[in-house]
């Protein structure tokens, strides 16, 4: 363990093959949650990167789409998508075919629960593939400039490359928007 100014108390440990980070700041208050006493653990990019790595050929033959791998806690998330919709049934298909896989591997060594579930549709929007799920819905984006200025802009997502994103706004101008420009981006739900 370490202490870093500000931030407070770094723990790792070593959970199976798999080291495992705690942030908690100065005032015994989670880093990640603001809960007090928290013992969230972050996890390590090594260790999503090997989850992805390992889960995306499986699910893409099934036809589904691995969006992210989160750790909230005890519990390892999964994040799946499929097109024409997903269902109660494939979260639990997912469930019974990756479960082995990931414990044979040691990836739920420090976890006592794998949750297998839908991005949501207000879920931040981060990557090109987000963007192509939602092509044809309103998107709010905030971007920062090259001059380090933010700004916002809103409109239908039109056409998206690993790189760049085309928006049409509501009077129908086209902007285009780098997306490693992006600070955040989010669907906008009509009501």
């Amino acid at each position: 363990m370490r202490l870093i100014p500000k931030l407070g108390l770094i723990s790792k440990r070593k959970a199976g093959n798999i080291l495992r980070t705690s942030l908690i700041g100065n005032d015994g208050v989670c880093v990640c949650c603001e809960i007090q006493g928290c013992a969230r653990e972050m996890m390590t990019e090594t260790e999503k990167s090997s989850i992805v790595e390992m889960l995306v050929p499986l699910l893409d033959s099934d036809g589904i789409e691995l969006v992210d791998v989160e750790a909230q806690g005890k519990t390892l998330r999964l994040l799946i998508h499929k097109h024409g919709g997903l269902s109660v049934a494939d979260c639990q298909a997912v469930n019974l075919l990756v479960h082995p896989i990931l414990e044979v591997h040691q990836h739920l060594a420090a976890y006592t629960q794998l949750e297998v579930a839908s991005p949501g549709i207000d879920r931040p929007l981060k990557t090109a593939a987000d963007f192509r799920r939602h092509q044809g819905r309103s998107v709010r984006v905030e971007t920062v400039a090259e001059d380090e200025q933010t700004y916002e802009v809103q409109g239908a997502v039109a056409e998206v490359s690993d790189t760049h994103l085309l928006l049409t706004q509501a009077a129908g101008k086209r902007v285009r928007v780098e997306i490693s420009r992006i600070r955040s981006a989010q669907v906008q739900l009509a009501w």
